[in-house]
Formats: structure tokens, sequence, C-alpha cells
């Protein structure tokens, strides 16, 4: 069994991935073109918005489940939904990279590096809820 204090280590990393997704969220709907940008595309001038808000909302919900479900320490569900969210940047990179003007580089440091974080926190998370129902 993992040690309280790495347990405690983990649920705040799980709560601070909540609360970046939380972030993501209010910058669409704050300020799509920034969001747009730091997303590693290019925001051309004169675009709407629409969907970048509705994108918003959506990610800031799953911050706040997914903060929510680690104050709780809810071990298991924050783990399997770490684990099956693994696909969005994965998804995301492709789109960047597919995208005519897109910034490659800022695609592959942020969406890519995202997803081996993912899958190891809720792979441990998994793996500690496991090891407490023993």
């Amino acid at each position: 069994m993992q040690a309280p204090a790495t347990r405690h280590r983990v649920v705040w990393v799980a709560f601070a991935f909540g609360m970046a997704l939380c972030g993501v969220g209010i910058l669409l709907l704050v300020d799509p073109g920034l969001a747009e940008r730091l997303y590693g595309l290019r925001a051309e001038g004169g675009a709407r918005y629409t969907f970048h808000y509705v994108a918003g909302v959506r990610e800031l919900y799953a911050g706040i489940v997914l903060a929510l479900l680690a104050l709780l320490r809810a071990y298991r569900e924050v783990g399997i939904l770490l684990l099956a969210s693994a696909f969005i940047p994965a998804a995301d990179f492709l789109i960047v990279v597919t995208t005519p003007g897109s910034d490659v580089w800022w695609a592959v440091l942020t969406h890519l590096a995202a997803i081996p974080v993912v899958l190891a926190l809720g792979t441990y998370l998994l793996r500690v809820s496991m090891q407490e129902r023993e």
C-alpha cells in the first residue's frame, strides 16, 4: 500500500489538473482568441467564437468534476476519468498538426506531452484504489 503522503500529493496533482481544465474553460469563455493561439492554432481576425464558448463551458465542467472527485479522494473514479480522457490530448495534437499554419512545436509540448502524464496519473490512482479495497 502507498504511503499516505504519496497519496495526498497525487490527490493534489489530480486536483491541480482539474483546476487547469477549469482555467482552460474560463480562458475559452473570456478570451477565445488567446485560447486558440495557446492551443497551437493561429487565430484569424473576425473569427466567430461561438464554438469556443461551448467548448469553454465543457472544459470548465470537466475541471470542476475532476477537482471535486480528487478532493473527495475518489481515487478509482478519478483514475478512470483520467485514463478515459487520454484520447483528448492525442486528438488535440492531431488537429493542431494537421491544420495549416499551426504551431507544431507548441502542439508537441502541450498536447503530446500531456498523454503520458494523464496515463501515469490515472493508472496510479486506479492501483491505489485497488490496494485500498484489499
